[in-house]
């Protein structure tokens, strides 16, 4: 009969190879199993471990795997929180700050840097309600949009889109912050590249919700909600983040993500949220989570489950007026509802290194310059003969020397 110290030894033995078997086989598959339930058997002559015991312990594994057994100082050093200002706002460089902006890009995945003053965001967004209101509205009664909550009625906006807007924004107002110098300084520092193509994105609109001024009545005014406006991003990686990972691996960096602030955000005014850290624990995220069968390589967007415990470490972050926030493809990140009584207005934008350096980039984002001119050329109203050499580079239509 065998000792308890020799029962000790086939389960400890038995327990290391289940575990080393499990996390060295990510993504788990289900017929890898008896194999092991086999190795097992030969292993625990004396105990008689088998499939349920196994079972027992995959499950134990997979709580593992989803990072249910970290503590919560473990998850506040993975997730370390981007620095806030001594007015709350996130902590912002200057375009000539390089070095510390690429560093604090690497450690949380995301920066922000100062990169528009005020009259370029104030004249930023009379050209949104500008080109807002040329497009055509669901009503004949149409007013046009403007600060006041009183416009901001569904019938006066135009038809067909969840964020307002249907068709990416060609103001010139838009092209002339795309080819910002600041905003180029900072992509090329970020890239360490100067041949750089600009991305024709969207303006971003999110209406406030909450204790709006609606105008007056007998004299007095009055004030409503409308909590059926609120629109939010839940969180989201906008790249596959398995796909992303492969690209990083084969040497492929793809790249980063911005956002142009236009007025100062305040709290509960729809402000963008964060996993601080994420694009660094990316890879040990994806081992300890499988790709979906549906999703493989697909270069699309992909949401975590709602339980997922990294949900828990998200932080929202408050913008200045003229803050460019940049990060990376891997981070994922979203955006929260407006509970406040302004409009939020922001814009999108992106560089990312022409073909000239790298076809890639090109060939696989949707808003790349000349993909999206040539596609919509009809629904923009002005040539670029009076943009200079850099900018006329950034859109595509010199090459770089």
């Amino acid at each position: 009969m065998a000792s308890k110290q020799e029962k000790s030894q086939e389960y400890s033995k038995a327990f290391q190879y289940a575990k080393t078997a499990y996390f060295s086989s990510l993504p788990y598959c289900a017929e890898k199993k008896r194999e092991w339930v086999k190795q097992i058997e030969k292993m625990t002559p004396n105990i008689g471990l088998g499939e349920e015991w196994l079972n027992a312990m995959i499950y134990k594994f997979e709580k593992l795997d989803r990072g249910e057994q970290r503590t919560e100082k473990q998850w506040q050093e993975i997730f370390p929180r981007y620095p806030i200002d001594s007015e709350g706002f996130a902590l912002s460089f200057s375009p000539e700050e390089a070095k510390k902006y690429c560093q604090t890009l690497n450690e949380y995945g995301l920066v922000v840097v100062r990169v528009l003053d005020e009259k370029t965001c104030q004249t930023t967004i009379c050209a949104i309600l500008e080109e807002v209101n040329k497009m055509p509205a669901s009503s004949q009664k149409k007013r046009d949009i403007s600060l006041d909550p009183g416009s901001w009625s569904d019938h006066n906006w135009p038809e067909g889109f969840k964020f307002l807007l249907p068709r990416r924004a060609f103001h010139q107002q838009a092209f002339q912050n795309r080819t910002h110098k600041n905003i180029y300084k900072v992509f090329s520092e970020i890239w360490q590249e100067t041949r750089l193509r600009t991305s024709i994105d969207y303006w971003g609109i999110v209406r406030g919700t909450t204790d709006l001024n609606m105008g007056e009545v007998n004299g007095e005014p009055y004030f409503e909600n409308h909590p059926e406006w609120s629109e939010h991003l839940p969180p989201h990686w906008d790249y596959n983040p398995w796909l992303f990972l492969d690209e990083m691996e084969r040497g492929i960096n793809p790249g980063y993500q911005g956002l142009l602030c236009l007025q100062d955000d305040i709290p509960g005014m729809s402000g963008h949220v964060t996993l601080p850290g994420g694009a660094k624990f990316l890879k040990q995220w994806c081992q300890e989570n499988p790709c979906p069968k549906k999703l493989g390589h697909k270069r699309m967007s992909y949401r975590p489950e709602p339980k997922n415990p990294i949900l828990n470490h998200l932080q929202e972050l408050l913008l200045r007026k003229g803050d460019l926030l940049i990060w990376s493809w891997g981070q994922l990140h979203g955006s929260t509802p407006n509970h406040s009584s302004k409009m939020r207005f922001v814009q999108y934008l992106r560089m990312f290194p022409a073909k000239e350096v790298n076809p890639f980039y090109e060939k696989f984002d949707r808003h790349a310059p000349q993909k999206v001119l040539e596609k919509h050329a009809e629904e923009y109203e002005f040539d670029f003969a009076g943009f200079d050499d850099r900018a006329q580079k950034l859109l595509g239509f010199l090459p770089w020397d």
